[in-house]
């Protein structure tokens, strides 16, 4: 028995997606999170999502909350806003005419936790950047994110890590804004586009007319926990192989097994209309 949730975002809304609530009952569960990629106008140049597992065993119901993320889209003529779940907006330049000057917002983060609480994060997928005049966007990271490829004379775009946020892109005087806790920074620049940072645990670093900053992933201590990069090789949300998620994120609950010795269940649907009969071994 599995159950699938989907980005519920909006299109160019850059907020928290709406939370989807959860009630386990006993036994052990195989949980999945797919972060969304950037925005940009090709496969290749966009920034990646990360994916994560986790193995939960519980003796007890509990309460989990799950943000699915949403990737971003992009534009060589206005800013885009960033995919829903911290990621970061693009840059409008001056120059708007061509498509090696497209720039796409981050992708956001898809998480599960036990509340809506910060602090109560167990695992984050991070979201890649979105690209930016012509170079891409950062994959998101496992506990550090990828930079965006650097246009000549810039600092990078830094992907965030566990310690903190990505830091912005900085040529000539100007620097693109630094990510921040689950949001990507925003993009910059004077003539030419610049691509926002991917949300995560930390938000990637916007980009001063480049590639934003992938954002960071997360594993809280005492779960069973594997993180694998936008820059990996695993399985997407359809079955088949990707090396990096690309397009919206996607959260995944399995139910493996139960707790007890003999147990035998009705399965009715996901929103855990479910009967659990248990027979207890003494």
């Amino acid at each position: 028995m599995e159950t699938s949730y989907p980005c519920t975002c909006k299109l160019n809304e850059s907020v928290d997606a709406a939370p989807q609530s959860v009630e386990l009952k006993p036994g052990e569960y195989l949980v999945e999170l797919w972060g969304a990629s950037g925005g940009c106008n090709t496969k290749q140049r966009s920034g990646k999502g990360a994916y994560v597992w986790i193995r939960l065993n519980l003796v007890e119901s509990k309460n989990f909350t799950i943000f699915v993320a949403r990737t971003s889209t992009y534009s060589n003529i206005t800013m885009v806003k960033g995919g829903c779940n911290g990621g970061g907006d693009s840059h409008q330049g001056t120059f708007n005419d061509g498509e090696s000057l497209i720039a796409g917002g981050g992708g956001g983060s898809t998480s599960i936790g036990l509340s809506l609480l910060d602090s109560d994060r167990i695992a984050v997928a991070a979201g890649g950047g979105g690209c930016g005049n012509d170079y891409n966007g950062g994959n998101a990271g496992g506990l550090v994110g990828f930079d965006g490829i650097s246009r000549t004379g810039t600092e990078h775009r830094r992907g965030a890590s566990q310690e903190g946020s990505g830091m912005g892109g900085y040529y000539g005087g100007y620097r693109a804004e630094n990510g921040k806790v689950k949001k990507g920074g925003k993009g910059t620049g004077v003539g030419f586009n610049g691509g926002g940072g991917g949300g995560g645990y930390y938000g990637g670093g916007g980009a001063y007319e480049a590639g934003g900053g992938g954002g960071s992933s997360y594993k809280k201590s005492g779960y069973y926990v594997r993180i694998q990069s936008g820059s990996e090789t695993f399985r997407s949300p359809s079955g088949n192989e990707e090396t990096g998620h690309y397009g919206n994120g996607f959260a995944r609950i399995k139910f493996l097994s139960y707790p007890y010795a003999f147990s035998i269940i009705n399965d009715i649907d996901f929103q855990f209309s479910i009967l659990f009969f248990i027979v207890y071994k003494y």
